[in-house]
This record gives C-alpha cells, structure tokens and sequence, in this order.
C-alpha cells in the first residue's frame, strides 16, 4: 500500500441544509507536496475504535452514501466522486 503524504486534521459531523447528514474529513499535508505524484486519488482510512464504533463508521462511510466530495483547500469548488 503506498503512502500518501498527508494526515487527519479533522473530523467531524455535519448536518446539510436539506437534511442529510454529513461526515467531513480535513486533511492536511506539506506544503512541498507534487500532487500529480502523490496519488491521492484512493485513500486508505484504518478506523482504530471499538467494534460498534468501526462498525458504524464504516456502514456510513461504504454502504449509506448519497454523494462523496472532495475540495482543495482555498477554493470553493467540489468535485463530485459517487
């Protein structure tokens, strides 16, 4: 599995405003970073928590998505993934 260069910042629950529940994940990484080398494309989570915990993060995160989003910081466009 390769590396990518960059870590969890932030994680937290967010509720839309049509509803619809959202988990919104920060990343950070170095400023130095060749993103078209990087290969951020696919990122691997390993969910560290107790059963039920994992369980439910990974049923939200895999099985109950109506959409996927990702944006680079300092823009305000998101490119849609599901």
């Amino acid at each position: 599995m390769p590396l990518q260069p960059l870590h969890l910042a932030d994680a937290r629950l967010h509720t839309e405003t049509d509803g619809r529940s959202a988990i919104r994940l920060r990343f950070e990484c170095p400023e130095k970073v060749d993103w078209s080398k990087a290969g951020i494309d696919k990122v691997a989570i390993f969910l560290n928590a107790e059963s039920p915990v994992s369980s439910a993060l990974h049923l939200a995160m895999t099985r109950r998505v109506h959409a996927m989003y990702a944006r680079h910081a300092g823009t305000h466009t998101e490119t849609s993934s599901v």
